[in-house]
């Protein structure tokens, strides 16, 4: 998942932005562009007060990553993977017991 932001900055005087905060602009690209799990996660992370954002175990436990980790386990787990090893590490590396030993 790659998101542009559509403004600037984040600040109020920016129209992009407050379009955004005031929901005026989802029905517009770029978040027409994003399924409505990812787009959730999104909008979770991109809270503009702090201590209303999502947090790191949060974002860890939304629906759409964990559903994106399973996609990715199942592909690699195929029959179109099994000659690429690049593949396999990444994959490999979306385990929620790898996930423990990597860096945050």
């Amino acid at each position: 998942l790659f998101v542009e932001l559509p403004w600037d900055q984040p600040l109020r005087e920016c129209k992009e932005y407050e379009d955004y905060c005031t929901k005026k602009s989802l029905d517009l690209s770029p978040w027409t562009k994003i399924g409505n799990k990812s787009l959730s996660l999104i909008r979770k992370i991109l809270v503009e007060n702090p201590s209303q954002r999502y947090t790191m175990s949060q974002i860890k436990d939304h629906r759409w990553l964990a559903k994106s980790e399973a996609s990715a386990l199942n592909y690699s787990s195929s029959s179109h993977n099994d000659s690429n090893p690049s593949f396999k590490r990444h994959a490999s590396s979306l385990t929620p017991e790898n996930a423990a030993h990597k860096p945050t």
